[in-house]
């Protein structure tokens, strides 16, 4: 693979992926000001703190940790697993709202009883991965690297179960433009756990450039589900 691709890969496209989320920053903040009804406001508002974080982790791309000490693998590694718990955190809300949203209240995939049991496992492989950046920073044994695979594991199976219902649950809503919010948030999050997979690619230039063209490709999603907003901007504040 040559040289100006893997280049872009690991340059150009962290630079795309800051511009994308600054958009997105500046109108989850904008949506968040003008809505009036809670659940919404609530809403923007956890989508703001979400790419908040996704944009500290992509400036951390550019800053040189030493990753032989435990505090630069630790630093340089810490705003993935952040990313996946607030992630589930705001796919966890996103699904209940819609939940509410439909008019029959339907339980979308049994997420009421499944969502618990995944935050403490999710939670748990967090923990433990972290943990593990801290007092295994380089040269890890065998048993560290089936819990670093057993967390990109968990991250696997319950986004993509969340991916999975976000895309139902968009079926069910009665609201148009929220319908079409959580569909797009739906796919941001089936591209985000492909980008998970993409981890494993074998070759670190081929892994390189496709996790990069899946990383901006997800975030660019992410951006039009935020800017899928905008009508219910407009309702709200023609209500005011």
């Amino acid at each position: 693979m040559s040289d100006e691709i893997v280049f872009a890969a690991n340059t150009l496209s962290p630079l795309a992926n800051v511009v994308i989320v600054c958009l997105g920053v500046y109108r989850s903040r904008q949506f968040y000001r003008s809505f009036v009804d809670p659940i919404y406001k609530s809403h923007a508002r956890w989508l703001g703190f979400l790419l908040g974080v996704i944009l500290i982790s992509n400036l951390n791309n550019f800053v040189p940790y030493n990753t032989n000490t435990s505090l630069g693998n630790f630093l340089s590694f810490v705003t993935f697993p952040a990313i996946v718990g607030v992630v589930f955190a705001y796919v966890d809300r996103t699904i209940l709202v819609a939940i509410r949203t439909d008019f029959f209240h339907r339980d979308t995939l049994h997420w009421g009883r499944v969502r618990r049991p995944a935050a403490v496992l999710l939670g748990c492989s967090i923990v433990i991965t972290l943990l593990l950046s801290w007092f295994v920073p380089t040269n890890p044994p065998l048993w560290a690297l089936i819990c670093l695979y057993e967390f990109f594991l968990v991250t696997i199976v319950t986004l993509g179960y969340g991916a999975v219902a976000l895309v139902i649950g968009a079926r069910r809503t009665a609201d148009r433009t929220f319908r079409r919010h959580v569909l797009l948030l739906g796919m941001a999050l089936a591209a985000f756990v492909c980008l998970v997979v993409s981890f494993f690619i074998p070759g670190e230039d081929a892994q390189a450039v496709v996790s990069a063209c899946i990383s901006t490709g997800s975030l660019y999603i992410l951006y039009r589900a935020v800017m899928s907003l905008s009508p219910l901007d407009s309702v709200t504040t023609e209500s005011e």
